[in-house]
C-alpha cells in the first residue's frame, strides 16, 4: 500500500550461520496530530526502494 510497509529482520550467528531468530514488522507512516495513517512520505519511499534493490549508499 502507501501508507506501510512491511519490515523483515533476521539474526544469523556469525559461526554457523544459522538463523537465530527472525521477525516481520508492518511499519504505518502515522500523522501524530490527527492520529490517522498516511502516505509514506516520498523521501523515506525512495529511501526503502534504494534499499530494497540494492542501490543504497
Amino acid at each position: 500500500g502507501n501508507k506501510s510497509f512491511t519490515l523483515q529482520q533476521r539474526a544469523v550467528n556469525q559461526e554457523t550461520q544459522r538463523v537465530v531468530c527472525q521477525a516481520e514488522t508492518v511499519m504505518v507512516c502515522v500523522d501524530l496530530k490527527q492520529g490517522n495513517s498516511v502516505e509514506i512520505p516520498p523521501h523515506y519511499r525512495r529511501a526503502i526502494e534504494q534499499y530494497e534493490s540494492g542501490t543504497a549508499e
